[in-house]
């Protein structure tokens, strides 16, 4: 078995560790929808608009 942990690159939090045999693929969970995120978490806008 393999360990893979993954962190955030900014505040090095981690975000999820999974347990896969040598050689699987990395899979793609989810991509988060950035703008909703500082709209209604944040209260302000997106970084690109």
């Amino acid at each position: 078995m393999v360990l893979r942990e993954y962190f955030c690159p900014g505040c090095k939090t981690q975000l999820e560790v999974e347990a896969v045999p040598p050689g699987y693929p990395i899979v793609f969970d989810f991509r988060p929808y950035i703008d909703d995120f500082y709209e209604d978490w944040l209260g302000r806008k997106a970084p690109d608009k």
